[in-house]
């Protein structure tokens, strides 16, 4: 038995492990409003903590509808909300989050994090960056409870 598990003998003397879920903060990006709009600049080496090799948006997706479902062995994400509202559910094998992001708002999200994406408003744009090209080897759709 290890120590994060529950009933293992070092749960009794009081010794947890932190789940990565923990260590999520969200990041509120800054805001430039005025009469024509507003701007929201992202500088990558201010809030990025990576280098960006890539980057997809997701659009389109009807209200209330569910995207993701997995978590990546070695690529680090950054979600940014570009317009509406949603909740990233976020998943490790010890503790399960929901971290709601507007507009302005971003997520880094570690390597071995299972996430979906709920979109909670019409025309919600969820941008993600990457510090990995397209690698579908580096996806991981279930928890190894071992």
């Amino acid at each position: 038995m290890s120590a994060c598990d529950p009933t293992s003998e070092g749960h009794d003397r009081g010794w947890t492990m932190a789940s990565a879920t923990d260590e999520l903060t969200v990041i509120d990006l800054p805001q430039f409003r005025e009469p024509r709009g507003v701007l929201v600049p992202v500088e990558f080496s201010e809030f990025v903590p990576f280098e960006v090799r890539r980057m997809f948006w997701i659009t389109d997706v009807p209200e209330g509808e569910v995207r993701g479902g997995h978590a990546h062995k070695q690529c680090h994400q950054f979600a940014i909300c570009i317009a509406g509202r949603g909740v990233i559910e976020a998943y490790d094998r010890r503790a399960r989050r929901r971290i709601e992001l507007v507009m302005g708002q971003a997520l880094h999200i570690r390597p071995g994090i299972f996430t979906t994406q709920r979109f909670l408003a019409p025309g919600t744009i969820l941008s993600v960056l990457c510090n990995r090209p397209y690698e579908p080897s580096d996806y991981l759709y279930e928890i190894d409870h071992g």
